[in-house]
């Protein structure tokens, strides 16, 4: 789930943020203003760009970058990151699934096909 949300006041999108984290998502905030200093601080991780409109945003972050085009590399790695989470945990409801559908299958050769 991404959101991508502007025209708001700081306040809206710290409860924006605030309003997925109660969902039980985690959350990634970027901004590049003192205006985004509410939203990166309710975040999980929060990143802040050093631009025009000043360093608070970057003061604040858990992550400063100096220009949006570095933002790619650090999306690209936590992308990886959850992919292969992902895969896991896939592989693991196979192998799950698997093994309990053995054994009834095998009990139900023991107990002849009946309830």
């Amino acid at each position: 789930m991404s959101a991508v949300f502007c025209r708001v006041t700081p306040k809206q999108k710290a409860e924006i943020v605030r309003l997925v984290k109660k969902l039980g998502k985690h959350t990634l905030a970027i901004g590049d203003g003192a205006n985004d200093v509410n939203m990166i601080m309710e975040a999980h991780v929060g990143v802040g760009i050093f631009g025009e409109e000043g360093t608070r945003a970057a003061q604040v972050a858990n992550y400063a970058i100096g220009e949006f085009c570095l933002l790619w590399k650090l999306v690209l790695y936590y992308g990886r990151l959850n992919y292969m989470r992902i895969t896991e945990m896939i592989l693991y409801f196979f192998y799950k699934n698997m093994v309990f559908t053995s054994v009834q299958f095998a009990y139900s050769f023991f107990n002849l096909g009946s309830g």
